[in-house]
């Protein structure tokens, strides 16, 4: 109803949010006043007591419609700082075992005993075996 544009991105499955905490805050600008005067810091805006979003929906300073736009987007850039989050750990660990000296055979208890001679990258195979269909979408 209002025009819109149609995209056609050969190759390109989905298109998402990436580090938008102040383009939310610019395109919501209403909820973002509101949240900067909750009671608590870490406000969720769900159940907490003085929620200033809460009181402005009430209020009807902020629409409904508006505030679950803004929640769900709020919500999938939380999912995606998740996805990323999860996708440096895993960098790291990689990084560690790729840089880990595995301990000479002479100088372990058990020379049979690979877990004892890396237990880092023994690790780090076990997690990339559980999630390595996750670890290939990043």
């Amino acid at each position: 109803p209002d025009g819109g544009i149609v995209v056609d991105t050969p190759g390109i499955r989905e298109v998402g949010l990436w580090d938008a905490e102040e383009g939310l805050a610019k395109t919501f600008p209403e909820i973002a006043d509101a949240a900067s005067h909750c009671r608590f810091n870490d406000c969720r805006h769900d159940r907490e007591p003085d929620c200033a979003i809460r009181t402005a929906r009430i209020d009807g300073r902020i629409p409904a419609r508006r505030l679950e736009h803004w929640t769900q987007l709020r919500v999938e850039l939380q999912y995606q700082q998740d996805q990323l989050e999860e996708f440096r750990r895993r960098l790291e660990a990689k990084d560690r075992i790729e840089h880990a000296t595995p301990v000479p055979a002479a100088d372990r208890d058990d020379n049979t005993d690979a877990e004892a001679a890396c237990p880092e990258a023994a690790r780090f195979e076990a997690i990339n075996r559980l999630t390595s269909s996750n670890f290939d979408s990043f």
